[in-house]
């Protein structure tokens, strides 16, 4: 979902290139993207999509890559606030994306090499 707004898909479409996360973003996007993300004027994390649509979307990303429930995120920041939270999320992000990239290089230079004249 967008970072902008957590009823929204990302979409590289979005006229703000900070609703969502490339896949060349570097590491320093990453993070600023995911600290400018909406949340919402309440200071506590907590996860209700109805009622709080764009902490929920954040916790979700969060839970996806890091591999942990949502209850376990809930818990684990309920007393630590959006700015350490988001450093986590962008963190975890970051390290995701810099896998797959590198990856990815990894696969056009073979492929790049293998191809066929």
């Amino acid at each position: 979902m967008s970072l902008k707004d957590g009823r929204n898909k990302m979409s590289k479409s979005d006229p703000s290139d900070s609703s969502c996360i490339n896949l060349n973003d570097s590491a320093e996007q990453i993070y600023q993207k995911i600290k400018k993300a909406k949340s919402d004027h309440l200071t506590y994390i907590s996860y209700d999509h109805a009622a709080r649509p764009k902490i929920s979307n954040l916790i979700d990303i969060y839970a996806s890559l890091a591999g942990k429930h949502i209850d376990q995120i809930i818990l684990e920041y309920q007393y630590q606030g959006f700015a350490k939270f988001k450093q986590d999320l962008a963190e975890t992000r970051s390290f995701i994306l810099e896998l797959i990239s590198l990856n990815r290089h990894s696969c056009f230079k073979k492929l790049k090499k293998h191809r066929l004249p």
